[in-house]
């Protein structure tokens, strides 16, 4: 698969008829940005069915939430049976800083490289049988691999709606660069149908990070509560469809130069300096990106004067 830095490009090169072509797409766009989040290593088929390890805390940076979440409504739409706890798409539309936060831990934590494998090739498997049903109705046998007809035909669906807008692969040329200046030449009948899926199943949203528990005494008796890791606005795709047409949106460039940013590896428009930096083979970031990742260097250099903090971690799924 090409290196692209769009999840709805690379779903357009994706051969939705090989499972193996849906695995790279699945553990590069589903499972790597979750394991991100949490400093844990990429998928890889060396792992085999070893859960990953961490030894340090992840990151709660704004900067993750919108490939994670994406990653978490596409599982889930893909693998309903097998969401991880607190990452269903109900509680994504319904409280998406606890998906985001709690399901997205169980997810990068207990998702091998063969468990994604088995339950994409279950996708294009036989159908379930009712012996199948029936065992699947105890607790141990709930996250079986199982086909899935629907989310594969909503899958085909959406690729054929971005192909529209895309053209052809073969007539591309380059991911990275993009001529037109400030307006996207597309199909407008499928630029319509995406807008729709914009209006319908992507809103934005306040994300709030910590817990509820009020900060000061006093908050409970004024009535007042206050959230201890503040908030942040985010749009938050509730449909398999939505994840998809957010990422076409974000992707539009409205500048000549489009680059890739070095912390969360989505399209970047670059200025002469930051040209001047790939030039020399060095990361470019998004103005939010380069904060957090100068956060993070401050993070890393405490915590190296202090020794380091590990954190224990189950070595493998209950």
């Amino acid at each position: 698969m090409p290196d692209t830095v769009s999840l709805a490009a690379d779903l357009v090169l994706t051969d939705l008829h090989s499972s193996d072509s849906l695995l790279c797409f699945v553990t590069r766009h589903v499972v790597w940005p979750a394991r991100r989040m949490w400093r844990m290593p990429a998928p890889s088929p060396a792992e085999g069915d070893a859960a990953p390890r961490t030894a340090m805390s992840g990151s709660d940076s704004p900067t993750h939430f919108g490939p994670v979440i994406a990653g978490l409504v596409i599982w889930s739409t893909l693998f309903p049976h097998a969401a991880p706890m607190f990452g269903e798409l109900s509680t994504i539309r319904r409280s998406p800083h606890i998906a985001w936060l709690d399901g997205s831990f169980a997810f990068a934590l207990f998702t091998s490289y063969d468990q994604v494998k088995r339950q994409v090739e279950a996708l294009f498997g036989p159908d379930s049988t009712a012996e199948d049903e029936h065992r699947r109705g105890d607790v141990r046998y709930h996250h079986e691999p199982r086909r899935n007809d629907y989310a594969l035909d909503e899958l085909h669906s959406v690729r054929a709606l971005l192909l529209r807008l895309y053209g052809p692969p073969e007539a591309w040329a380059d991911h990275l660069i993009r001529y037109e200046t400030g307006l996207e030449h597309v199909d407008l009948t499928a630029a319509g149908e995406l807008d729709d899926i914009l209006r319908r199943d992507v809103h934005r949203r306040l994300v709030r990070l910590g817990s509820d528990e009020p900060i000061l005494d006093d908050d409970l008796a004024g009535g007042v509560l206050t959230v201890d890791g503040g908030v942040f606005p985010a749009f938050v795709p509730e449909s398999l469809a939505g994840v998809f047409a957010l990422d076409y949106a974000d992707g539009l460039a409205g500048h000549r130069r489009v680059a890739q940013c070095g912390r969360c590896e989505r399209a970047l428009v670059i200025s002469n300096q930051q040209a001047a930096r790939i030039g020399k083979g060095l990361p470019i970031y998004h103005r939010e990106c380069a904060q957090e990742h100068r956060r993070d260097y401050y993070r890393e250099y405490q915590r190296a004067r202090r020794g380091g903090v590990l954190v224990p971690v189950r070595e493998s799924a209950p």
